[in-house]
């Protein structure tokens, strides 16, 4: 069976001359949901629990401050309005800079609700669906080797991580191939669980094209996740390319574990009309004696 992937790669390209160095731009400091954009389309490594959580307490600080602000001018400007009796105006700033204060709030309470902790949970939550999800049918390896077990449990794992991993895609049409894959994978299983099946080509099954795919679909939720830009050409091929492949692969090595069953459906085919025709026969020149 040919590897998963054969890619060819040409020899070292010359390097190019430096370009010259950019002018310093100056930094401008930006908060909240705009930070985060920002930092997604940067290579930086995503922000740990506790620099989240520091984040966030500083976000909280600077709204209770604008809150304090907000509501000891609006005080002021209320006392300004009663003293001096031409009329009730005081609300029209209060309405126009407290939906100022609504909109900081929502963007620092809102992201609160979808923020580390609630990913955790979400992904905790996925994984308990993923086991408490049926098992596939019990494959009886009964008159399978030691080694060929061993092979078929080490493919069961392999399917189930690789399960665990296409949930968690967000593309609903990547996750669907993505679990197209897995249940073709769970189908070849049950066929090499078959007694006399061959051990060589079950751990080419393994080896060859559950592990490359285990890797590609596990590195392809982490970088997806992490929001890397410069993954973006990585994933798209994965897309495009890879789970395509996989999945035509899959198909093609279901097929050829038949194959050996089509020819014999045939020559038992063949071997019966024949036999047909050899009674017909003698069953004619019978009646003409």
């Amino acid at each position: 069976m040919a590897d998963l992937n054969q890619r060819e790669s040409g020899g070292p390209l010359p390097a190019a001359p430096p370009p010259p160095p950019a002018p310093p731009l100056p930094r401008l400091r930006s908060s909240g949901r705009s930070r985060d954009r920002d930092r997604a389309r940067t290579d930086e490594a995503p922000l740990t629990a506790e620099e989240w959580a520091r984040k966030q307490a500083k976000e909280q600080r600077d709204f209770y401050a604008h809150l304090a602000t907000y509501a000891g001018v609006m005080l002021l400007l209320f006392i300004i309005d009663l003293l001096s009796g031409d009329g009730w105006w005081f609300f029209w700033p209060m309405l126009g800079w407290g939906i100022g204060v609504v909109v900081h709030g929502i963007t620092v309470f809102g992201e609160n609700r979808f923020g580390p902790a609630w990913e955790e949970r979400k992904a905790q939550q996925l994984m308990q669906r993923v086991s408490a999800a049926p098992a596939p049918p019990a494959r009886s390896t009964d008159g399978a080797s030691a080694a060929l077990r061993k092979l078929i449990d080490q493919g069961v794992a392999d399917v189930a991580r690789l399960r665990s991993n296409a949930l968690r895609m967000n593309d609903p049409e990547v996750r669907a191939q993505a679990l197209r894959i897995c249940t073709r994978a769970d189908d070849i299983l049950a066929v090499l669980s078959e007694p006399e099946r061959d051990e060589l080509l079950a751990r080419e099954f393994v080896d060859q094209v559950l592990t490359p795919a285990r890797t590609v679909f596990a590195n392809y939720v982490r970088l997806s996740e992490r929001q890397i830009a410069s993954a973006e050409p990585a994933l798209r091929r994965v897309e495009t390319h890879d789970l395509p492949y996989i999945e035509h692969t899959l198909n093609d090595v279901y097929q050829r574990l038949h194959r050996d069953d089509v020819i014999s459906l045939e020559v038992a085919s063949e071997m019966l009309t024949l036999g047909r025709a050899i009674d017909f026969d003698a069953e004619t020149e019978t009646r003409d004696r």
